[in-house]
């Protein structure tokens, strides 16, 4: 088999290994163990390849922007950045293969998460600062929050300072 074919196939063994679900990501790391070591290679032979391509992420908030630049200084070790923008929300980044995958991998895992954070964050302010009419309806036994969610919600909340707003009704002695 030629070398560029043989590291061509083993690149998307290694794609499916990293972004695969379930039993196919399970059965692809298999198989790239078992040709690695057939051809006497590592996973380190793949990932120096000089051979880079652009590749495009998008993001839909500045948050998302700065947790993939965050992303990247962390697969790149290296806090500087080159990328070209491309429209709004779209950014092309210079990578080898496995840059990206690590790339691509990291920055969706860190985006699910920073939205499930930034839920509770909003929750949290919410109720620290009273933003409810006060009648809403309480459901008995009905929580939509996890023990573990309702109690990162408190600790964020007793983290904020007060707001000090007063209101003008308040204001005017009303």
């Amino acid at each position: 088999m030629a070398e560029e074919s043989l590291i061509a196939r083993l690149k998307k063994v290694a794609a499916l290994a990293v972004r695969g679900v379930g039993g196919e990501r399970d059965n692809a790391q298999r198989i790239l163990g078992r040709l690695l070591k057939k051809y006497d290679m590592t996973e380190d032979d793949l990932r120096d390849s000089p051979t880079t391509k652009r590749y495009e992420f998008k993001y839909k908030t500045r948050w998302e922007r700065i947790i993939l630049f965050q992303c990247y200084s962390r697969v790149m070790s290296d806090s500087t950045i080159h990328y070209w923008q491309r429209g709004r929300g779209r950014v092309v980044i210079e990578l080898n293969f496995f840059q990206f995958l690590e790339l691509d991998a990291l920055y969706n895992h860190f985006t699910v998460l920073l939205k499930k954070e930034m839920n509770l964050f909003c929750s949290a302010f919410i109720a620290k600062h009273h933003l409810t009419s006060g009648k809403e309806q309480k459901k008995e036994g009905k929580s939509k929050l996890t023990s573990e969610e309702l109690e990162s919600i408190l600790h964020m909340m007793m983290a904020m300072k007060e707001s000090g707003y007063v209101s003008p009704r308040k204001q005017l002695g009303g």
